[in-house]
């Protein structure tokens, strides 16, 4: 028995999905298909890839070991099949950003890029730091973006800019008379934060802790549109990336607070699995990101996010300036 692309597209399908079922719905093909070509597979290398656990396949180390072999491999496939001429660049790309990224900064990516390529489909998926590595490093992404190192082996991880945290109230908080405050000055006050385990959660207890022995936390949500129509209708503190904040604070509908011994800076990164093939589509949305970053075109609001940073930058000279 030979090698054959089918069994290699039946694996990588069923590893990348971690079901037949789905592997089934996406490649159009029966389980019992799908089933035989994965057993063919393992007899051609004399490895099971899976461990059978009831009806669930299990990927092991062999498998581990092939996924990223395998996944270059169709990658490579699918770019000999596309090649033309006119080096048109075309295919499908699955993107994931965690929450602000994905949120605030990757639709606008992701439209002026295929706006630039109509020929390439691109899936967004937004979740979690965590959920957007684990994607990545199991290759049901082609690329994530996240705000916050990455240091899993299996994973290569580059800069890609960064944004700050700003704290916010609604206008008729007791705090929000545009003074600095200090940190004891917020140590009564309710809080409203994203959830256990979020980037922005993680920076703001580490550093607040350090001041007070707890933080009273009244409301929790992943939502960034919940978390701040939840503040604007209390006498909360909310603490969220000023990508997600600016246009309220720009209406007056909330009010930053600054508090003198917190300063929330943050890096995000473009994380992509080691030893898999990079081919032309993943590269050039990379490139294109990188680029897109370095030039400030990045808010959904274009020209407007570009104000609105002109003005914040004119406000902060006045200031410097004792204007």
């Amino acid at each position: 028995m030979r090698l054959t692309l089918r069994q290699i597209v039946a694996f990588e399908a069923i590893a990348r999905t971690g079901s037949v079922t789905r592997a089934c719905a996406e490649l159009s093909a029966s389980q019992s298909a799908l089933s035989a070509s994965l057993r063919d597979l393992e007899d051609v290398l004399g490895v099971a890839l899976f461990d059978r656990r009831g009806k669930r396949l299990i990927l092991n180390d062999a498998g581990r070991r092939l996924q990223p072999r395998a996944t270059s491999l169709l990658r490579q496939l699918r770019e000999f099949e596309s090649a033309s001429a006119d080096s048109t660049l075309r295919g499908s790309l699955v993107v994931g950003g965690s929450t602000t990224i994905g949120t605030y900064l990757l639709p606008g990516i992701c439209g002026r890029f295929i706006a630039a390529h109509p020929e390439v489909r691109i899936e967004l998926v937004v979740d979690s730091a965590a959920a957007v590595m684990d994607s990545v490093q199991g290759m049901s992404l082609d690329v994530g973006f996240i705000e916050a190192a990455c240091s899993r082996p299996a994973l290569q991880s580059e800069p890609w800019g960064g944004d700050s945290l700003v704290l916010f109230t609604a206008p008729d908080h007791p705090l929000a008379d545009g003074r600095v405050h200090s940190i004891h000055d917020v140590g009564e006050a309710v809080w409203f934060l994203q959830p256990t385990g979020a980037m922005t959660r993680a920076l703001v207890t580490t550093a607040v802790l350090q001041y007070l022995s707890a933080i009273p936390i009244g409301l929790v949500s992943q939502n960034l549109e919940a978390l701040k129509r939840a503040v604007r209708a209390s006498r909360a503190i909310g603490c969220l990336s000023r990508l997600a904040v600016q246009k309220e604070l720009d209406a007056g509908v909330l009010r930053e607070l600054r508090v003198k011994e917190l300063a929330f800076v943050r890096k995000f990164c473009i994380i992509t699995r080691k030893s898999v093939y990079q081919g032309d589509l993943q590269s050039s949305f990379i490139r294109f990101a990188g680029e897109a970053m370095r030039a400030g075109r990045l808010a959904a609001g274009g020209k407007a996010g570009e104000k609105a940073a002109g003005r914040r930058r004119s406000k902060a000279t006045r200031r410097r300036a004792g204007g």
